[in-house]
């Protein structure tokens, strides 16, 4: 019996795949590797932040040109938390400093750039992150649309990890992919007033435990904006 009379458009043996032989409908099967299998799911809208922001709040007496300290502030590094690595502002001086550290629920250490931290306004760098279950898939495509106002700064990155222990809480144990997937360490960058929109195919199948989509947002003015919206749209296969 003749093998390639078994062998339907969806699916194609692996020791077929460099043969060359014309597939049902006249397709030739050079390049196909493995099984192309229908398993997708439904578009799932993964991220919808509609005008986001962090932590604004007044410093209590006593921080100096790196220590902020607030009573009130309830510091987390975790989902919805602070943004180390990016800039905390000080809206009553109108400067700005990198977050170093947040030390405690109460006090965050960051680099120069502030005259001090004592009574002053300030605005924390907004972190959110968006896990994604590859458990049963290995292909990914999401779309971004990412509309910022004059006044922020936002970006987004992407990580891997085949560690069960990662989650969405910080960093630790996923590894960043933003250069290999989006061109650049940093990631995906929106300064300022305006929208930045792309779909991102992962179109080599990988087996990745899970990915995590990690949005930042700086900004540089006092009170809740307006006008901004974040959204991200995720399909997977196998």
């Amino acid at each position: 019996m003749n093998i390639l009379n078994n062998l339907n458009s969806t699916s194609i043996s692996p020791l077929l795949q460099d043969v060359g032989y014309l597939a049902p409908g006249g397709k030739k099967a050079i390049g196909i590797v493995g099984t192309v299998s229908a398993d997708t799911t439904s578009v799932e809208l993964l991220v919808n932040e509609d005008d986001p922001v962090g932590i604004n709040l007044t410093s209590d007496a006593g921080g100096d040109a790196t220590t902020l300290v607030d009573a009130t502030g309830a510091f987390s590094i975790v989902d919805g938390g602070v943004a180390v690595g990016y800039l905390a502002h000080d809206i009553t001086e109108g400067t700005s400093a990198l977050v170093v550290s947040v030390d405690s629920g109460t006090q965050i250490t960051t680099g120069a750039g502030v005259t001090d931290w004592s009574t002053e306004e300030y605005q924390l760098p907004l972190v959110k992150r968006y896990e994604i279950d590859m458990s049963s898939y290995n292909l990914l495509t999401f779309h971004y649309r990412l509309t910022a106002i004059a006044s922020q700064n936002v970006y987004l990155k992407i990580y891997g990890t085949l560690d069960s222990n990662a989650t969405v809480d910080s960093d630790d144990r996923w590894v960043n992919l933003s250069a290999d997937i989006l061109g650049n360490a940093n990631g995906i960058n929106q300064s300022g007033a305006g929208t930045s929109e792309d779909i991102v195919e992962l179109r080599e199948p990988t087996v990745m435990l899970k990915y995590m989509l990690k949005l930042v947002v700086e900004k540089n003015t006092t009170g809740v904006p307006t006008n901004s919206l974040f959204e991200i749209f995720i399909k997977k296969s196998s």
